[in-house]
């Protein structure tokens, strides 16, 4: 990274060269950080946000519908269950892992393959999809991404707010402009005794109401504000037992490990005493061997020693019979005696006496 910081600085290269760097922005924030005058160099920064829910559900209405798949709640965006869908994909969007459009086609093929598993179709023919499996696909994505994040989460008060925040207000519509000294006297206006009949129950919450606004529109106003904080219970609902099963995980994982580590032992220790019954049968078949050769090794002294006195004895035989035979004067010209068969002949081949004359 010195080396680019260098490079850039180079007038050969001033006003000549654009660099683009790409990444997510805990990385980003990481390689800025290992240069002080790095940021410097790069004074343009395009932001790309995350989708909103109610675009991400669009695109996966989409991808659906490219693939034969119904799912009508995901067309309906008053649903409750488009509620909560839209509260699980904004708390998707919070995880550092997510992919936006990326991970709308990942559901997309998942869903895909649970409509398969199903023979319900529509008039059109389409496969129909549940959103109790939509809900299903993208909580356990939801659970996946949390067990393999890395991150340290939030606590569970940033959490709940900065969710709320998120389902609460998903691409809402702009709602019309309120002007304070209306909503203040609509407040302390009484009610009439005619109106009051027809007020629906749920005017009675806390969120003041405007003037002039219809009570189909005031009792789907409150109906979402229902759906949405039941989303959030439900979601909070899964957390915790995600977070119940993190734990348990985390507990079975440790226990594996230490059986783990108590199998290694107990295979090292075998391997030990292996190794050292290994080393003994080898010491010991060596020290059989050395005795062995000991053995073999006397026997064959032994045996060249025998044969080193028979062949002494064998060479005063002969020097005795050499002696006796010169002295006989049989060859007058004094020749050295050849043994043969039954004697001794002279090397000049003239002279002969047996061994009977020789007396051996």
């Amino acid at each position: 990274m010195d080396e680019i910081v260098a490079t850039l600085t180079l007038d050969a290269y001033k006003g000549k060269i654009v660099v683009i760097l790409a990444g997510y922005d805990q990385e980003m924030n990481g390689l800025m950080a290992v240069n002080t005058g790095l940021s410097s160099r790069f004074p343009d920064e395009i932001v790309f946000e995350n989708m909103k829910p109610a675009r991400c559900l669009e695109l996966l209405s989409k991808e659906l519908k490219k693939d034969g798949v119904s799912v009508a709640e995901l067309d309906n965006p008053e649903s409750s269950q488009y509620a909560e869908m839209s509260g699980l994909i904004a708390f998707l969007s919070a995880l550092p892992s997510w992919g936006n459009a990326r991970d709308m086609m990942t559901l997309s093929k998942q869903m895909v393959r649970t409509a398969f598993k199903n023979t319900s179709v529509d008039n059109n023919g389409a496969m129909l999809l549940s959103a109790a499996d939509v809900i299903s696909c993208v909580s356990g994505m939801l659970r996946d991404r949390r067990e393999r994040s890395s991150n340290v989460p939030l606590n569970p008060e940033q959490r709940n707010l900065q969710f709320m925040q998120q389902i609460l207000q998903p691409d809402a519509p702009t709602a019309p402009i309120m002007h304070t000294s209306s909503a203040v006297k609509a407040k302390a206006a009484p009610p009439k005794a005619a109106e009051a009949t027809q007020t629906p129950a749920a005017e009675e919450a806390d969120d003041p109401r405007d003037d002039g606004v219809p009570d189909s529109v005031w009792r789907q106003l409150c109906a979402d504000k229902k759906a949405a904080e039941e989303a959030a219970r439900r979601v909070e609902e899964d957390l915790r037992v995600m977070e119940q099963e993190l734990r348990e995980a985390e507990a079975r994982e440790k226990e594996e490990k230490k059986r783990k580590l108590a199998k290694q032992i107990a295979a090292k220790q075998a391997k030990d005493a292996a190794e050292r019954d290994a080393v003994q049968r080898q010491l010991e078949e060596q020290r059989l061997k050395e005795i062995h050769a000991q053995a073999e090794r006397q026997r064959k002294a032994a045996q060249l020693a025998a044969k080193k006195q028979r062949e002494e004895e064998e060479r005063r035989k002969e020097a005795m019979v050499q002696a006796k035979l010169r002295d006989m004067g049989v060859c007058e010209a004094g020749f050295r005696w050849v043994k043969q068969a039954d004697g001794y002949r002279c090397t000049a081949g003239g002279h002969w006496i047996s061994n009977a004359q020789l007396g051996i």
